[in-house]
């Protein structure tokens, strides 16, 4: 009978701690994300843009890309201007860039993030404006990223939290 009071708490100990370093991973992907939204970028646009990925965790000396994908829906060729705003712990890095787009063409742009771009000292933020291209409207969006001070890769430390999750689930 002890042993398996023993067993039940031990395993519903797992089973906590998996719940907990699950909601912690989502809390920690949200915060970023949210943080991004209300940095300081400026509006300039309406409409939301789809098509942007970041990373969700990183660690401290890693570096990783961030990548937009940029589709012309239309049955016209299209050639938007692409605005691109990195943190920075001083002033956001600015980047431009102009596509041109066939009819139901797309195209993927990525920008490198590191170390440089930690603000907050936990967080790198970016915001990318894609300029109207008649009949297409101004769009832009903005994602964060989540700086962890654990050894390895962020991708690595998500998937598996992840895992242990599911695993304890």
């Amino acid at each position: 009978m002890e042993n398996n009071t023993f067993r039940y708490n031990f395993f519903l100990s797992l089973f906590v701690f998996g719940v907990v370093c699950g909601l912690t991973l989502i809390v920690l992907s949200t915060w970023a994300d949210l943080e991004a939204a209300y940095y300081g970028f400026a509006r300039r646009a309406g409409s939301g843009l789809r098509g942007l990925s970041c990373p969700v965790l990183m660690t401290r000396d890693e570096v990783n890309t961030i990548t937009l994908k940029v589709t012309n829906p239309t049955d016209r060729k299209l050639s938007p201007a692409i605005r691109m705003e990195i943190s920075s712990p001083a002033m956001a890095f600015l980047y431009s860039d102009y596509v041109e787009l066939q009819a139901g063409e797309s195209t993927v742009k990525e920008w490198e993030i590191g170390p440089e771009n930690v603000d907050l000292k936990r967080f790198i933020f970016a915001k990318v404006l894609v300029y109207a291209s008649y009949p297409v409207p101004d769009r832009e969006n903005t994602c964060g990223v989540f700086i962890v001070d654990l050894p390895g890769r962020g991708a690595g430390v998500a998937r598996g939290g992840g895992g242990f999750f599911l695993f304890l689930w």
